[in-house]
């Protein structure tokens, strides 16, 4: 049995079922595990998707969702440049 995390179990719908008001305890693979992972690690979202590509495919993703195929080269001189901040 794993015990079930307190920041899981504040969040829990069904909490006063598998534990009242005590510690609670789950089978791995159980619904209940699947809870607990959901939480604990939600999910990727799209930000981390776009911020786990290469330059190179950062560069294809912009040309063809902006740009509609065309300046990837330029777009990915323009991603390897030093980031400048704005002044203002």
């Amino acid at each position: 049995m794993i015990k079930c995390d307190l920041r899981v179990k504040a969040k829990c719908l069904y909490k006063k079922l598998c534990c009242g008001d005590g510690e609670g305890y789950f089978v791995e693979g159980s619904k209940c595990d699947k809870f607990n992972q959901r939480i604990l690690e939600p999910p990727p979202t799209t930000a981390d998707h776009i911020r786990a590509m290469s330059d190179k495919e950062l560069a294809a993703y912009f040309a063809m969702t902006f740009c509609h195929g065309y300046g990837q080269p330029q777009l990915l001189n323009w991603l390897r440049q030093p980031w400048e901040e704005d002044p203002s």
